[in-house]
């Protein structure tokens, strides 16, 4: 599998997170107009942003990989600190909805490191 061929799998997979992401968000809060109204520009927002970091990474922006390793390392650290609290903190329905989305999110933040830090990745940024 070649290096482009990664970074836009990795792209698509954050698409399909921003979407299951918005979905739970969705059923979460309810079914209310502004909820939707919300939650439709909250989505289109993060499909932008994952759309433009998508094209940077395979436009070999040295800068944008750099930024998004950093970012992948805190996230995971961060997320993985924040789904302990979860596990043991008081539960509830809505927790497991969080819980699902911070693991989903510490595993995409993982994925993406893993894949920034692939020898063919690296070999293609130069």
């Amino acid at each position: 599998m070649t290096a482009r061929t990664k970074l836009e799998e990795l792209t698509n997979s954050w698409y399909g997170f921003a979407l299951v992401t918005a979905l739970v968000n969705l059923v979460a809060g309810g079914f209310g107009i502004f909820r939707m109204v919300w939650t439709a520009l909250s989505l289109t927002f993060s499909l932008a942003i994952t759309y433009a970091i998508g094209k940077a990474l395979l436009r070999k922006s040295h800068i944008v990989r750099f930024l998004l390793l950093v970012a992948s390392s805190l996230s995971m650290f961060f997320g993985s600190l924040g789904v302990l609290k979860l596990v043991l903190g008081s539960w509830s329905f809505g927790t497991l909805f969080t819980l699902g989305l911070s693991v989903a999110s510490v595993f995409m933040s993982f994925r993406s490191f893993r894949t920034l830090r692939d020898s063919s990745v690296k070999a293609y940024f130069g």
